[in-house]
């Protein structure tokens, strides 16, 4: 049982020019020098944090699929860490079929849908990864005709059903960059935008957003703008005033600090909604406003400034999920329990610094 939480705990986390174009921007131009030596300082701690390609879990003791994918995707796009992006794509390979995408028989659409997105991203043949071709895997999994409101929605096979608008996302995100995503798998995703542009997190059966009063969520909503500009500059038919209407709603969020909450379960200021966040408005060409969050993500990064001859001193590029969490490293160092939380933030704070979209993402 503990495994299947683990798996489904993976899976949950415009300009008229742009809507024009329909093309994935591409912001690290616009992301200042020091920004740029802050993502790969960051980079190079997450990189420390692998064995044997993974990253291992000591307080629970078992191989974390889910955060190695997420840190595969992080080294990709700080492009420095060539060696490590090698071994853990060799690890994934070997490993994502039978340790993260299935449990007993079932499959799990989140996971299946950013190991896709991941093999694309390290430039991996993503229709013979680890002997099995992942992008029908990843389509056989979505609702087909004659399945009425659920059409397009990508869902687990098994009997209880994990899937939300992150799983939708990233499935729309790597069918959109492994040959064309259907359009019904993009309508889905739309279903899950309210009237005020945000993208709620938890899907309604047979409800859209505004139907079911869908609650507020940050990280799903940046994720989905990333997943829509890449569906449109695929092909796919998307309206450039539902992007520009996400990312407006996703500015009127933000607050005065430069820093994002998340949803409902993390709407304290914190690094990684702040990272998801910046991702999609450097995409949507809002760049003062990832200026401002990677600013804040800056300060909550052990630097050899903060750290000097102290504990955490040995973890220097690491990113904490808030200035609590810093605090505490500062004074005490990442201790075993704490480290985990400093693994998970910092691969999704990194694009606070280094915006480059998941649409775009790839490896050297």
């Amino acid at each position: 049982m503990l495994s299947r939480i683990l798996k489904r705990s993976a899976v949950a986390s415009v300009t008229a020019a742009l809507v024009a174009a329909a093309v994935p921007i591409d912001a690290t131009a616009a992301t200042a020098p020091t920004d740029r030596r802050r993502g790969t300082h960051a980079a190079q701690w997450q990189a420390s944090q692998l064995t044997k390609g993974r990253i291992h879990n000591a307080q629970y003791d078992f191989d974390d699929w889910g955060l190695t994918v997420d840190t595969a995707i992080m080294l990709a796009a700080d492009r420095t860490q060539r060696e490590s992006i090698k071994r853990v794509g060799v690890a994934i390979e070997n490993n994502y079929f039978e340790s993260y995408v299935t449990f007993g028989g079932d499959k799990f659409a989140g996971p299946m849908a950013k190991t896709l997105l991941a093999a694309d991203v390290l430039n991996q043949p993503v229709r013979s990864f680890g002997g099995r071709n992942l992008r029908k895997q990843v389509l056989r999994l979505v609702a087909d005709r004659g399945e009425g409101f659920e059409v397009g929605r990508l869902r687990d096979s098994g009997a209880t059903d994990y899937s939300n608008t992150f799983t939708q996302a990233y499935g729309v995100l790597s069918l959109a960059r492994t040959g064309g995503v259907r359009q019904s798998v993009v309508n889905y995703l739309k279903k899950q935008q309210c009237r005020v542009g945000y993208f709620r997190l938890e899907e309604t059966r047979g409800q859209n957003c505004n139907q079911a009063d869908g609650r507020v969520d940050i990280d799903s909503t940046a994720l989905a703008i990333q997943a829509l500009v890449a569906a449109r500059s695929s092909g796919a038919k998307v309206g450039g005033l539902r992007i520009k209407e996400a990312a407006r709603w996703l500015l009127k969020m933000q607050r005065r600090n430069g820093s994002f909450g998340g949803g409902v379960s993390t709407a304290g200021s914190n690094s990684n909604s702040t990272g998801l966040a910046a991702q999609a408005l450097a995409l949507t060409n809002h760049s003062r406003a990832q200026h401002r969050a990677a600013d804040w993500v800056a300060g909550l990064q052990i630097t050899p400034r903060r750290a000097g001859d102290g504990p955490a001193a040995r973890d220097i590029g690491a990113i904490a999920y808030n200035k609590a969490a810093l605090r505490d490293a500062l004074t005490t160092g990442i201790q075993r329990d704490e480290r985990d939380q400093f693994r998970r933030a910092t691969p999704m704070a990194f694009y606070a610094l280094v915006p480059k979209s998941f649409a775009t993402i790839s490896a050297p």
